[in-house]
This record gives C-alpha cells, structure tokens and sequence, in this order.
C-alpha cells in the first residue's frame, strides 16, 4: 500500500514532528515550528470533517504551549488526557512528560509526572499500551542515546499515582 500525504492543512510549510492520533481517528496532535504559535514546537491539533478531510490546524494554547518547545503529543485512549514533553513549563532539565486534562474547550494546567520517569535529562515519546501500562524515550543515562523504558502506574492508598519503570529496553 502506498503512502499518501495529508493535505497542506497538516502539512504546513514549517518544520513538523511527532504526530499521534485519537484512538476514533477523528483528531491528529501534532508539533510544528509555525513562527504564529507561541515559540519553538507547539503542539497543534486537526479534526477531521464529515467528508474525511482534516481541518485547519489550531494551536493548543498557552496552557499546553510555552516559548520553549513542546513535543511528542499523546491523547489518551478515553480522549481525557494529554500526555506531552515540554522545556518550558516546571521542570527538572531538558524536556519533561507532562499531563494535561482535556477540558470542555480547554486543557487544564500542565502537571509534571515526577522523577520516576522524568530526569535532568531529556524524557520524551511517552504513550500509554493500557490504562496502566506504557513506555518512555530517555537519554537519562547521560551517554547522547535514548533508551526506551516500559513502566506500569500503581496507585496508592492516597489515591495518587506514581509511575514506576518495570523494565529497561535499549
């Protein structure tokens, strides 16, 4: 099967990376250098209409953008959260995973997951397999490469989650 490029809405004349789609296929995050967004990569998202078309792409905002760059989108299966690297909100170094609840016509504030997944380093490419599985790109052994690590969330009394690396694939 051949591939086919998506139209010029998608395919905008900026440098792009990093897109995901909605589990129904009906929504596509993605990262763009568009120089009208708020600075560096900011992730965007396109609706696809009744015809199958996608539509013009709208920046996510300032509560999911920052001036620095953002990356690697990742809508949960349910479609309630957005999972996301960033350099610019609170973070530890480098880029972080953040998670941001998908709000009526909103996002709500970015929250950093925490140092079980996140380094000083830079922490990206995270995708959930299940409600309480997945995996994560990391250089946090500091050598220039990304490993990839599965990691699973646990919950605990407190009703918090924690997100514990289980097993490490290089």
């Amino acid at each position: 099967k051949s591939t086919v490029a998506l139209s010029k809405n998608v395919n905008m004349d900026f440098y792009q990376n990093h897109a995901s789609i909605s589990k129904d296929g009906n929504t596509l995050f993605f990262t763009s250098e568009d120089p009208r967004g708020n600075g560096g990569l900011d992730i965007y998202k396109s609706t696809k209409d009744s015809n199958g078309d996608w539509g013009v792409p709208e920046n996510l905002g300032k509560t999911i953008n920052t001036a620095f760059d953002e990356d690697a989108p990742f809508l949960s299966d349910d479609g309630q959260t957005l999972y996301f690297s960033s350099k610019g909100h609170t973070n530890m170094g480098g880029y972080d995973v953040f998670r941001s609840s998908v709000l009526k016509n909103d996002y709500s504030p970015a929250l950093n997951l925490g140092t079980d997944l996140n380094s000083r380093r830079d922490d990206v490419a995270f995708i959930m397999t299940s409600p309480t599985k997945g995996y994560i790109s990391t250089d946090k052994h500091q050598q220039g490469n990304f490993d990839i690590f599965k990691f699973e969330i646990k919950k605990q009394d407190n009703l918090s989650q924690t997100y514990t690396v289980v097993e490490e694939k290089s």
